[in-house]
């Protein structure tokens, strides 16, 4: 379904974010169920055993590792209503938003998978420190989560009330500078004689262009490489075309984030308790901490697709 939606409302994003985490969870469910398979009764042991370990371990992987491509949707959808709202809302320029919360979910992905890897080939007493290293990778995910939280409270805050940010910081601007001279137009940064920390220019109008702003552009294109982390912006104002719609795509974003929050938290606990602890070996908690928060999250995005208000922006 997301793999349809994503493709019919042309939202590129979503395929690897929330098509691959559908089809994570799917696989991961599938062996699940095979796992479920594969039990055998051990009545003098006084309860039921795994008979295939490494199943259930290879399923319990793909569940923990499938909302992480949930997140990285979030984030993405995050800095696109950014986009769309203004960016001036925003105390961190888009392009760094963007390569921070990526960077920190992938590497997120990373941890998980990879304490994944070392619970499935780990000799059998000691896998439960590939469980651990999944809860650690867990755990960075939920303070990424938290930080992107505050930074959309934030954004819908002066949103809501057209409050442009007094600064707006790019820790990551420095990799955009020493440009070729024939550059149309050269991101905008603050001489290098000024102080670093100025105040940005408030002024949503678009009609503000004058012939000045090109003899600023001038010398902002001779910055120095400590102005770059601040700097001065003009905004214009992005018409809301449909601001019923992108209020109604915050709200989802909000309810999303948190369905993931909720199974974060659960899932660091259960790790940290153990592959036999007594909430690991509670199925019906399983599945509505974690089963029913991620098809919740997945049919919000279905019923109410980014596509509806951000979708289909080419044209062939």
């Amino acid at each position: 379904m997301q793999l349809v939606m994503g493709v019919y409302w042309r939202t590129w994003w979503t395929l690897p974010t929330l098509g691959m985490g559908a089809l994570v969870e799917v696989l991961g469910w599938l062996g699940r169920v095979k796992s479920l398979s594969t039990l055998e009764w051990q009545p003098n042991q006084g309860g039921t055993w795994y008979y295939n370990f490494n199943d259930f371990v290879m399923q319990d992987c793909l569940l923990v590792i499938a909302p992480t491509f949930f997140s990285a949707a979030n984030y993405v959808f995050l800095g696109e209503l950014i986009v769309r709202t203004n960016t001036m809302y925003s105390s961190i320029d888009i392009r760094s938003y963007r390569i921070i919360f990526i960077t920190s979910d992938v590497l997120c992905l990373f941890i998980q998978a990879g304490g994944g890897a070392w619970a499935g080939t780990a000799p059998l007493g000691h896998a439960q420190r590939g469980a651990y290293m999944m809860t650690a990778g867990i755990i960075l995910q939920l303070v990424v989560t938290v930080v992107s939280i505050i930074l959309y409270i934030e954004w819908l805050y002066r949103w809501s009330k057209n409050r442009p940010v007094i600064r707006q910081y790019r820790p990551f601007a420095l990799k955009q500078k020493n440009r070729s001279d024939n550059v149309e137009r050269p991101e905008s940064s603050l001489p290098a004689d000024t102080d670093s920390h100025e105040h940005i220019n408030k002024t949503t109008s678009a009609s503000d262009s004058s012939p000045d702003t090109d003899t600023d552009k001038e010398h902002e294109s001779q910055a120095g490489p400590e102005a770059s982390m601040t700097h001065t912006l003009d905004f214009g104002a992005v018409p809301l075309e449909q601001p019923r719609r992108l209020r109604l795509m915050a709200k989802l974003l909000a309810f999303t984030t948190l369905l993931i929050v909720i199974r974060s938290l659960f899932r660091s606990v259960e790790l940290a308790d153990g592959w036999t602890g007594a909430i690991a070996t509670n199925e019906p908690l399983f599945l509505v901490m974690d089963a029913a928060m991620m098809t919740a999250l997945l049919f919000l995005y279905s019923l109410i697709h980014p596509g509806l208000s951000i979708g289909r922006p080419l044209k062939f």
